[in-house]
């Protein structure tokens, strides 16, 4: 548990109603500061009640009102009916010596004595529910009228002095309620402006009578209750304890049509001594309407007032300045600000955001970003949201392996609570229809949905014009997504919260194909959730992004000069050009090895199979896209003799397609393994990794054909490739990771990683083409970080996660995401160089140095400042 000097309070989680808390429990409240002030309020209001009858001056303002104030869902009710409780169990919490806080004497600032003091509280008001027009002083002499027969209904010994005062009280109650019953007649008659001065006066005396006449009323009020007290009785003699009525009003605010005649009738009749008003309310909403009474009030024909609307408004600020003054009013806390809020449930303490998040995984299997600086959209921005929230995630039945009713019962419930109360908080008119267009589809036609009204909405935004540009380009992908989001994010709040509707939705409907394509077994189910995905990705984790997540590289070719260009995506190469090694870089000076019945297993294996990695790792940064929209490229085996007598590798070569041709041992040989266009991107080894049969086999055959060349053996391919072990490498890590380095279902994980590298990676300078390799590396490594934090995080917080060598012996289906990431072979053996052929690193450089002469096309930033724009 966190240091309690550290936590902004603990939020106990018990229902959705309004909570009143124990007064023991207030020192480690979520309402801790709050309850402090409301205690200095009330303190204040104690110490000048005193004064004034210290110095019997009647004149003197009295300011007893004490709001809490804060927007909807922030925990006024359950604060004001808390702190209530408290001031009406404090008297005899302070004779039991068990009290928690205490009210002092104060002069001249100094603080003198302990106060002996009692509260009697009648029960709240909801004012929301006086809609009728009901008078709230009436419901006020009800309430007290209520209280008092209850009392007199329980009182033991009922004295003539008793009997007197009772008398004296009902008295009172009726005379107050017949002069309040004359003032509202009188104030509703239509032909004010014709009654005569004299009725004038004899109504203005009548509620100056009615105050004066409740303030006396009052002081015998507390006196009977005080008197019929056991405890008070005993102690008469020694302690007179000064007694306070608590009256409290609930939700003012939303009374629409009488909400400001409440607010004024309770300060005109409430403003005397020995009386507390709690007062729950919105400010803004209060004030509006005090503006909207005001703005009656002037006649419709005046258009000159009517025109000084700000006046008005400054009517009705100088009102509430004057009924609820600065210094008492009580601002209720904003979730949204506090970032180290515990919440207790069960037993269980722990902060909001692992309340939340650990339910999703063991709801839904679904784990978010936890390193955000903000405040993350499913922790909710108030008090009740997040409570709501936070019980519909425990009422869900926890998600297992083979319970598929389970996943729907549980993606139902959130998905409907994303798309309705969340887009409702969160998106106004406009964006909330957009939202419902992108999202009527499910995968993959919903996240194509968002990638067309990115183009459409780009066009006419100069600061959009290089998004659009890449979109046009670079064609529909999951890393085009990612960057849509991140660019239209940021182009205003709407947009944000947008965004983050979508980010909310896609997490959803990724983990739920993830589950099914997790599943054992080939069924029909599986394969759709296969497909899903992989339409969705359509070959590309990070898209035109990836310009952004990698620095430009100079490379010096020999013969052909030097070029600057952008690595992190190049489309349209000639792979032919692009993917051309010589065979004796490849294969230790050899042009091909003999492939027959001589062939040592033992000794030409492992540098097969180093060979076979290296064709691997080179080749991992080809797209493959599964969706495809024009001609991509196939690995194809493509052999090239050079010219023993030319040393130009540039020109005179003879292509020869390498079934029925034989090769000459010894000459000059270069091997290129692919036909067509493709796209180089820095992460499309993720991609490639999730499809081993459609892209990483073909690849491994190719690479077999170009070793073995002219004297290949085919009856020996599958034998000579599955002693390589690549196959099970990819096998045991897919068994793991399901096929996924970077966890793609997650994709609020992935958003964010991304983000991260690709603001990292801005101010990055040039680098050489030797130095990218190493380059490469500290991209991949910063990502398996970010990765190894998320898990980090999980663990800390209690949650079970399976490695990658102790999968089979754990009960629980998460992994950690930095161990999928670095056991993925790529990964693997990027990093063990000793596994890959001794000069990797002069052949690796030679693929990039042919990169810029290869045809592709990148799309050049046209911003001298990029990041100033929405791309950053």
């Amino acid at each position: 548990m966190e240091n309690e000097r550290d936590m902004d309070g603990v939020l106990v989680i018990e229902g959705t109603e309004s909570k009143v808390e124990e007064t023991n429990s207030f020192d480690k409240s979520y309402f801790h500061n709050e309850y402090q002030q409301a205690i200095k309020a009330v303190e204040r209001i104690i110490n000048n009640t005193l004064d004034r009858k210290e110095r019997e001056d009647i004149s003197a303002k009295i300011h007893n009102i004490v709001p809490f104030i804060g927007k909807r869902g922030v925990g006024k009710t359950s604060a004001m009916m808390s702190f209530a409780n408290a001031l009406k169990w404090y008297y005899d919490d302070i004779r039991k010596g068990r009290q928690v806080f205490d009210f002092y004497r104060r002069k001249n600032g100094r603080e003198e004595y302990r106060l002996n003091v009692q509260f009697t509280c009648i029960d709240f008001i909801d004012g929301s529910l006086l809609e009728n027009g009901e008078d709230i002083f009436k419901i006020i002499l009800a309430q007290m009228y209520g209280e008092f027969l209850e009392l007199d209904q329980r009182s033991y010994q009922k004295s003539k002095s008793y009997e007197f005062e009772k008398r004296e009280l009902l008295q009172q109650f009726d005379k107050i309620y017949r002069n309040a019953c004359e003032l509202e007649r009188g104030n509703n008659k239509d032909n004010f402006y014709e009654e005569s001065a004299i009725t004038s006066l004899k109504n203005l005396s009548s509620s100056l009578s009615v105050k004066t006449e409740f303030a006396n009323m009052v002081q015998r009020y507390l006196k009977i209750f005080r008197a019929n007290q056991q405890e008070y009785r005993e102690k008469e003699r020694s302690e007179k304890p000064e007694h306070f009525l608590v009256i409290m009003v609930d939700d003012l605010d939303l009374n629409i049509n009488n909400g400001y005649d409440m607010l004024e009738k309770i300060h005109r009749y409430m403003m005397v001594d020995n009386i507390i008003v709690l007062l729950s309310a919105d400010y803004d909403q209060v004030k509006l309407l005090c503006e909207k009474k005001f703005f009656s009030m002037v006649p419709k024909y005046d258009a000159k007032l009517n025109e000084k609307s700000a006046d008005v408004e400054q009517l009705a600020q100088d009102f509430l300045d004057k009924v609820l003054p600065a210094n008492m009013r009580i601002y209720m806390p904003e979730l949204t600000k506090k970032m180290n809020v515990m919440a207790k449930t069960n037993g269980e303490t722990e902060n909001l955001k692992a309340a939340v998040f650990k339910r999703l995984l063991k709801k839904l299997g679904m784990r978010m970003d936890v390193d955000g600086a903000k405040r993350h959209f499913y922790e909710q921005n108030s008090l009740r949201a997040f409570i709501s929230f936070y019980l519909m995630l425990e009422d869900m039945s926890e998600l297992t392996e083979h319970n598929q009713v389970v996943l729907e019962q549980n993606y139902t419930i959130l998905l409907h609570d994303t798309t309705t109360r969340m887009v409702d908080e969160r998106l106004n008119y406009a964006s909330k229809r957009k939202f419902e267009r992108l999202t009527e589809s499910k995968l993959p036609l919903s996240s194509r949905n968002l990638y067309i009204e990115a183009s459409n909405e780009a066009q006419g935004k100069e600061q959009l014009d290089e998004l659009r540009e890449s979109l046009k380009h670079y064609g529909y992908s999951y890393g085009e997504i990612l960057r849509t989001i991140y660019c239209l994010g940021r182009v205003d709040h709407e947009h944000k919260e947008l965004m983050r509707c979508l980010l909310a939705f896609y997490s959803l409907e990724l983990i739920r194909e993830f589950y099914y394509y997790g599943k054992n077994g080939d069924n029909e189910r599986r394969r759709k959730a296969a497909d899903r995905l992989k339409d969705t990705v359509n070959g590309s984790l990070a898209g035109s992004w990836a310009d952004k997540m990698f620095p430009k590289v100079i490379s010096q070719k020999e013969y052909m000069g030097q070029r600057e260009f952008t690595l992190g995506i190049i489309k349209d190469l000639d792979m032919e050009k692009a993917f051309r090694f010589a065979a004796k870089d490849l294969l230790k000076e050899k042009t091909y090895i003999e492939i027959d019945e001589t062939f040592d297993f033992e000794k030409e294996i492992p540098q097969i199979a180093r060979v076979c990695r290296t064709i691997l790792i080179l080749g991992m940064f080809f797209e493959q896209q599964h969706y495809k929209t024009e001609p991509g490229f196939e690995w194809k085996h493509i052999g090239i003799l050079k010219e023993s007598a030319d040393k130009d590798v540039g020109r005179n070569r003879k292509k020869l397609e390498t079934a029925g041709d034989s090769y000459v041992d010894k000459v000059e040989r270069d091997i290129a393994l692919g036909k067509g266009r493709g796209t180089f991107n820095i992460f499309n080894f993720v991609s490639n990794a999730m499809q081993y049969e459609e892209n990483i086999r073909p690849l491994l055959e190719c690479a077999y054909d170009a070793i073995a060349a002219g004297n290949k053996k085919d009856e020996m391919k599958g034998k000579i490739l599955e002693a390589t072990g690549i196959k099970e490498e990819f096998k045991q890590w897919s068994e793991y990771s399901k096929g996924f380095a970077i966890p793609l279902y997650d994709i609020d994980i992935t958003y964010n990683v991304m983000k991260r590298l690709r603001q990292r990676e801005l101010m990055k300078n040039t680098i050489k083409s030797e130095e990218v390799l190493d380059n490469l590396k500290e991209v991949y490594q910063y990502v398996a970080d970010k990765l190894g934090s998320n898990d980090d995080w999980y663990e800390n917080v209690g949650l079970k996660l399976k490695s990658f060598e102790e999968a089979d012996g754990m009960e629980t289906d998460s992994i950690y995401f930095k161990e999928a990431f670095m056991c993925c072979p790529y990964m693997k053996w990027i990093f063990e160089n000793e596994r890959l052929i001794t000069n990797f690193g002069d052949v690796f450089k030679q693929m990039v140095d042919d990169l810029p002469w290869s045809d592709g096309k990148t799309i050049e930033s046209k911003k001298d400042n990029v990041f100033m724009g929405y791309e950053d």
